[in-house]
């Protein structure tokens, strides 16, 4: 919030507290005060782009906050930010990606059941990799990825434990990705 909305919500507060419990400390919201909050994500090609990227030599992944969002209410944007956001250059890879089953077969093979586990997965997506390519230019290339997520269940003498587990896949060429 900006300092001035702060200032308004205190002056609501200090205005209508009678209304309320006298145990009660902290501003009050009223329906003046609702918001709208959007999230948004970069995206190339039509594809969300990951908040983390490649370095040159593609040894390590590494997170970047690229967080963008506004809060709008019904007198505009109340707040907005945009942390960071990746220049993608040139173009990708125009081979054909891979299919979505495909991905899971290959899922189902590196993590073939065992006695005792379960395995569901919960979520896949393809996304895209900024790769850093040109450090002092901030300049990036995009690998297409898919990103399987799954729970894996265990029964042991303790009782069920369930991990959660997070597998990347070049979405060209299937290759698995140290993630």
């Amino acid at each position: 919030y900006s300092l001035e909305r702060l200032e308004e919500m205190s002056k609501l507060y200090e205005e209508h507290k009678q209304q309320y419990r006298p145990e009660f400390r902290g501003p009050v919201f009223l329906k003046e005060h609702e918001m709208y909050a959007f999230v948004l994500q970069q995206g190339y090609k039509g594809v969300p782009i990951l908040p983390c990227q490649l370095s040159k030599a593609e040894t390590k992944a590494g997170w970047v906050n690229t967080r963008c969002y506004a809060c709008v209410s019904e007198n505009g944007i109340e707040i907005m930010s945009l942390e960071s956001t990746f220049d993608i250059l040139g173009s990708t890879n125009s081979q054909a990606f891979l299919s979505v089953g495909e991905v899971l077969e290959m899922y189902c093979e590196n993590y073939g059941s065992a006695r005792g586990v379960s395995e569901t997965v919960t979520q896949i997506g393809l996304y895209y990799l900024p790769v850093l390519t040109n450090e002092e230019a901030e300049e990036f290339t995009a690998k297409p990825i898919w990103f399987v997520y799954g729970n894996v269940e265990r029964y042991t003498d303790q009782g069920l434990s369930i991990t959660r587990r997070t597998t990347a896949y070049d979405a060209v060429t299937g290759e698995k990705l140290a993630w």
